[in-house]
């Protein structure tokens, strides 16, 4: 039963006081693959350009709003990332949409599309 409410003073203080436990928590890539991803505009078009939908309207019934301030889920950032073509090629590579709290520098959500 998630009461994320409830949790949310609690994660604030936390995020305040101890931001590498937040840090260790919530994100699971690095920062520096979901800023390549996120500014690589060909890579953001081509997805965004197969299907109507958002990503936040797709996974919605999934999606999570930022645990630390609450932010909905539609408000946060949506982007594509895939890991570097080093991951492919030893079978551990993984791509699919992730969404971000950029006031509070957290990793809400991934929704893997493809892996291998």
């Amino acid at each position: 039963d998630e009461r994320p409410e409830e949790a949310r003073p609690y994660l604030q203080k936390l995020h305040q006081e101890q931001p590498e436990i937040i840090e260790r928590a919530y994100n699971t890539w690095p920062w520096d693959l979901l800023d390549e991803c996120r500014n690589d505009i060909k890579l953001q078009k081509e997805v965004n350009s197969d299907d109507e939908t958002s990503p936040h309207e797709f996974y919605s019934d999934r999606a999570h709003d930022c645990p630390i301030c609450g932010k909905p889920a539609a408000d946060l950032s949506w982007f594509f990332i895939t890991t570097p073509e080093i991951t492919w090629q030893k079978l551990m590579g993984r791509e699919g949409w992730q969404s971000v709290c950029d006031d509070c520098h957290v990793q809400v959500d991934f929704f893997m599309t493809a892996m291998n």
